[in-house]
């Protein structure tokens, strides 16, 4: 979230500040992005994409994660809708992912007035306007 703006979450995506101004701030995403599903989907014990990530349950490489036990047998064991986890997950190297060539968007957000006074008064006493 930024100010009252909330920017899309997509496991892959890198957002950096690029640029400001008195009046925008300009945001660039950079690589591709991915997207866990189906959406909803769990595997066959209930457990989400995101506790597999949280729990180092899989790597990004689509292998068993440092939190999984190997006595519970494979990853692949746990389908559930056709889907394990590493076909899923984009934690697990699964998921729906897009294009991960040079694929980039910048945003703008325009600041409130509130805002665009305040950054105006600072750069004022650092002595960056006249």
């Amino acid at each position: 979230v930024v100010g009252k703006w909330r920017l899309p979450h997509h496991a892959g995506r890198k957002w950096t500040a690029i640029a400001g101004g008195g009046s925008h701030i300009y945001l660039a995403s950079q690589g591709g992005a991915c997207v866990d599903g189906p959406v909803g989907w769990t595997d066959s014990k209930g457990y989400q994409c995101e506790q597999y990530e949280k729990r180092d349950w899989c790597t990004p490489t689509g292998k068993r994660g440092s939190g999984w036990f190997f006595f519970w047998g494979s990853i692949g064991l746990y389908k559930n809708l056709g889907q394990s986890a590493l076909t899923a997950c984009c934690a697990c190297g699964g998921g729906d992912r897009e294009d991960t060539g040079a694929s980039s968007q910048i945003w703008t957000f325009e600041l409130p007035e509130d805002l665009r006074k305040r950054i105006a008064e600072r750069l004022l006493q650092r002595g960056f306007y006249g």
